[in-house]
């Protein structure tokens, strides 16, 4: 996909709220992207979302929790948060949105 500067910015997955609406009206108003361009950018915003949720419920929880028999262990989530960034990430970076606009 191309990255060119956009005239037409195309209309948001409509559950994207807050930061990752945000990123959505960022990349859209600066880029114009092709049909896959604009599926990959849905999924950055989508795993932004889930990684926003993910990280807010472990800092709640904390990052170790105690297991069946009262002993630490690393929190699950802390899995979940790196695989969600990991995909937010590669998403981030599929769209080749380095350089000029």
């Amino acid at each position: 996909m191309s990255p060119k500067l956009s005239k037409l910015i195309p209309r948001p997955p409509r559950k994207l709220t807050g930061e990752p609406l945000k990123l959505w009206d960022d990349i859209a108003t600066g880029w114009q992207l092709d049909a896959p361009g604009l599926a990959v950018l849905a999924q950055a915003c989508e795993s932004l979302a889930l990684l926003r949720a993910a990280e807010k419920k472990l800092a709640s929880q904390g990052l170790t929790v105690k297991d069946r028999f009262k002993q630490d262990k690393a929190n699950p989530l802390v899995i979940v948060v790196r695989d969600l960034r990991s995909s937010h990430l590669r998403a981030l970076k599929q769209l080749q949105l380095a350089g000029e606009k």
